[in-house]
């Protein structure tokens, strides 16, 4: 008998009731765009509480957005009706809803309803505009078993759609869309805590209303903008262009070399005795890290034997890898870059398939450029940023009617880089070699008949765009195509032939390295589209739980 005992009480402590973890069974959201930007969306949230006794949950939806460039703006978000009690609040850069009554306890499932209205959310882009919506958000505390909405334009063709699921800055789409006429669906399943759906819809200018989100500057702030602003309206319109002026003449121009440029034909070096490569030489020469430095960038790696260019068709290009490189020590880290955005994909891609990603690698690279003309000792400071501030007066003079200013602004600050010595001196074999590269004088005519000396300067002459006159002087060079590059009309060889194929490729590759121009709306956010969304990329998600 004390055995059978013994045996019920252990069996009843090891199978004693388990609390239920809470989940949300279903999470549904109806949202419509109306013509005066507003967005109504209704949330309907089956919340399963288990054996769980809880008063409510709460539900937390941010207010607060930011862009690209970390600036902040505030959405207008207005509660139109909850199915229960509810009290609101703000918490940081959300509002919270608190749904429930201390009084009475919960158990099992429940519905919550919650229709609200935003405004501010709509991206305006140059082609189209995008309503670009995190659905729950990557805070909740619970699973979500089945998550659904559906985003309405009323009287409208919807372009596209696209979808996003998973943790904060997840490019996953494991999630469905449908899109018939003015209405796109989107659903998903199975969503662990902290994930999220972000969905985005695509359709055309001028169906909704332009009302962009209103910067959120803080009180103090916005004061002494203003004290500002009224105390320097003469500097502004009077004094400051001629100052831009003054700073050029004083600052802005690079020191003084001998102005005698003698024809050479080796790039210049770092002060660590290395040789500059294409992109690095295309950098200091114009100030800037551009399209045709990377495009050059990636021809120079084809001839060290990284990877092979191949014309398909006309205007169309696959690149093929040819050795590992992720390890090489003999690479810069910006062609590490440039390597790893064409393969991360595979061992071989097109130049159609990097259109909508490359321009994101490209920038990386670009900024290295930049970084590296700095470390080098070239400059003192990166050239794009002191461009980009003169350029953002620009902007803001343009828009105060400041014409004057605006055009002194752009003008001088396009020019407002300033080498330092050591980058002058540089500059000057830089363009000693652009002398050598395009000119028709036959100086080393032994070398002339070298094709490897053709090869290793070729990447140098498309920086500089010289590249058909440097073809020419080789043009009865007698050699077999390069096996780095494969064309469709190279079955009669020379240069001139080969680099009118080649060039097609050099303006593909500057093509996708461009960025996009509908990856950033008028407000600077990023688009759904174009390979810059991911989860929580949108407005609206936060979050929510249980009290």
């Amino acid at each position: 008998m004390k055995r059978l005992i013994l045996s019920t009480i252990l069996l009843l402590l090891f199978t004693a009731p388990v609390f239920a973890q809470e989940s949300i069974t279903s999470f549904e959201s109806n949202i419509v765009v109306q013509q005066d930007a507003a967005a109504n969306i209704t949330e309907t949230i089956t919340y399963n509480f288990g054996t769980n006794q809880k008063h409510g949950i709460f539900r937390n939806i941010p207010i607060i957005v930011k862009n690209q460039d970390g600036k902040r703006y505030k959405l207008d978000l207005k509660i139109v009706s909850v199915s229960d009690n509810y009290q609101t609040s703000t918490l940081g850069d959300n509002l919270q809803i608190k749904i429930g009554d201390s009084d009475k306890l919960i158990t099992g499932e429940k519905i919550y309803k919650i229709t609200y209205t935003v405004k501010g959310n709509v991206r305006y882009f140059s082609e189209h505009d995008e309503f670009y919506w995190n659905v729950n958000g990557t805070d909740w505390e619970v699973p979500i078993e089945n998550i659904s909405a559906q985003i309405t334009i009323p009287n409208a063709t919807i372009n596209d759609a696209v979808c996003y699921s998973g943790i904060y800055g997840s490019t996953t789409q494991n999630c469905k869309k449908r899109i018939e006429n003015d209405i796109a669906y989107f659903s998903a399943n199975s969503l662990s805590t902290e994930e999220n759906l972000s969905v985005d819809i695509s359709f055309p200018k001028g169906i909704v209303a332009v009302v962009e989100p209103k910067e959120d500057t803080p009180g103090l702030i916005a004061s002494l903008i203003w004290i500002l602003f009224t105390l320097g309206v003469f500097v502004w319109y009077t004094i400051l262009p001629f100052y831009i002026i003054y700073r050029w003449f004083r600052y802005g121009r690079d020191p003084k070399t001998n102005p005698n440029i003698p024809a050479l034909y080796d790039p210049p070096k770092n002060k660590q005795g290395q040789k500059l490569l294409p992109g690095e030489v295309g950098t200091l020469v114009d100030e800037s890290a551009d399209n045709r430095d990377i495009s050059a960038t990636i021809l120079d790696l084809a001839i060290k034997g990284y990877l092979k260019i191949k014309e398909e068709e006309k205007e169309k290009y696959s690149l093929i890898k040819q050795k590992e490189f992720e390890n090489d020590p003999s690479l810069k880290d910006y062609e590490k870059d440039v390597l790893t955005g064409i393969f991360k994909l595979g061992d071989k891609t097109t130049t159609k398939a990097l259109e909508n990603t490359f321009y994101q690698t490209s920038l990386k690279a670009k900024n290295k450029l930049y970084e590296s003309s700095v470390f080098y000792g070239f400059f003192e400071k990166n050239p794009e940023d002191t461009r980009a501030k003169y350029y953002v007066l620009a902007g803001i003079a343009i828009f105060t009617g400041n014409v004057f200013l605006s055009l002194v602004s752009f003008v001088f600050g396009k020019f407002m880089p300033r080498k330092t010595q050591l980058g002058a001196e540089a500059n000057m074999v830089a363009l000693g070699l652009k002398k050598f590269l395009s000119s028709q004088e036959r100086q080393l005519e032994f070398q002339s008949k070298n094709w490897f000396f053709f090869e290793k300067l070729l990447p140098y002459a498309a920086v500089f765009g010289v590249e058909k006159i440097w073809a020419d002087r080789f043009k009865d060079l007698h050699v077999s195509p390069p096996d780095w590059y494969e064309g469709s009309n190279l079955s009669t060889f020379n240069t001139l032939v080969f680099i009118n194929s080649l060039d097609n490729s050099l303006h593909s590759f500057e093509k996708v390295s461009a960025p996009m121009t509908e990856s950033r709306s008028s407000s600077g956010f990023s688009s759904g589209f174009s390979g810059g969304g991911f989860s929580g990329g949108g407005g609206g998600g936060g979050g929510g739980g249980s009290w």
